[in-house]
């Protein structure tokens, strides 16, 4: 036991911090690494030791619930006979009939579930029944305005606080959002855009203050509110901007970008991967190149490690197919680099 703790000590931060934790492929790959529910807890518990004893500073509530996420989904997939894709259908038909329960106390069924008949089985699986009546709700009681709507709460599963914005499909979408909050001082740790077929999209960014704190107090809730509210009511089309990065200290740290591409074939989609510097706006610049390439963002996973970043993107071409042409991944990797990498 001991031999294999110390071979697999990164395999656990790795996979919940890099990987689609909401995938069942993804649990089922974990999973047969560590064989047994006895290695999962052991695997559990030093990695979060490890962590927290490696940078504390880096330790926060964030990295904490994607770890008790993974380990929960590991532990049922390890302790059941059930596979993957039969236990995937199972969770979104009870996440979905536990959240028509509680919704038929305000609303017509057949309108809950039109609006819901616009969503992929994906946003059933990744968000939780709470989660599911909150946005319902939401989409329900301003139906057919045309203005963006914005909520923040605390997200204690998450970790973090959750930013909720309910728009219009348009494009530089991701990259004002995510320039935006760089420049409030909020650190994306995680991004989900599911885009309706009625042309809605539903953005949600789980973020942290630059302490690692999740968002308090009106004031502060107000003055993200009245930013983000007043670039999204902008004309269009939206722009990105250097007004729309945090000014900080520039650093030069010699690390080599790179981008790599793979498929995710369960959900037809590409994983971009790109490792990289930190720096100011990164999210934002990425989002533009995707924007100028005409590429749909369906998650992010957000990784920031000492002064590197390693981040994780879910995406397909305009026509929601997975980006399998090598032409096609290497005009997105330059486009990329174009946007990230310092002008000489």
């Amino acid at each position: 036991l001991v031999a294999w703790l110390v071979r697999s000590h990164l395999v656990m931060s790795m996979t919940a911090q890099r990987k689609d934790i909401e995938d069942p492929s993804v649990i089922h790959e974990f999973a047969r690494q560590v064989e047994t529910p006895e290695r999962l807890d052991y695997l559990y518990l030093l990695t979060v030791a490890d962590m927290r004893a490696t940078n504390p500073k880096r330790w926060n509530s964030w990295k904490g619930s994607l770890l008790g996420q993974l380990h929960r989904s590991t532990h049922l997939a390890l302790t059941t006979d059930i596979d993957a894709q039969t236990r995937n259908a199972r969770q979104i038909a009870q996440n979905k009939q536990q959240a028509l329960q509680q919704l038929r106390q305000r609303y017509v069924e057949s309108k809950i579930t039109t609006h819901w008949a616009s969503l992929s089985d994906n946003y059933f699986l990744q968000n939780s029944v709470d989660g599911i009546v909150w946005q319902t709700s939401l989409l329900l009681d301003h139906a057919g305005q045309t203005t963006p709507q914005l909520h923040i709460i605390t997200n204690d599963s998450h970790g973090g606080s959750e930013i909720l914005i309910i728009d219009r499909d348009r494009d530089n979408l991701f990259a004002i959002t995510t320039g935006l909050l760089d420049q409030l001082g909020l650190n994306i740790m995680h991004a989900r855009i599911e885009t309706a077929g009625n042309g809605i999209t539903i953005s949600s960014f789980v973020v942290l203050e630059e302490d690692g704190s999740a968002v308090a107090g009106e004031i502060r809730e107000s003055e993200i509110k009245q930013r983000l509210l007043q670039r999204l009511q902008a004309p269009a089309p939206l722009a990105v901007s250097s007004s729309d990065f945090r000014s900080r200290e520039s650093r030069h740290f010699d690390v080599e970008t790179r981008i790599s591409f793979s498929q995710d074939e369960s959900k037809q989609r590409t994983i971009m991967r790109i490792v990289t510097a930190d720096r100011p706006g990164l999210l934002a610049k990425i989002g533009l190149a995707f924007s100028k390439c005409n590429i749909r963002l369906y998650s992010a996973k957000i990784a920031t490690i000492g002064a590197d970043v390693d981040n994780s993107f879910f995406i397909t071409d305009s026509n929601s197919q997975p980006l399998s042409d090598e032409i096609q991944q290497r005009l997105l990797q330059e486009c990329v680099l174009q946007q990230i990498e310092p002008q000489e």
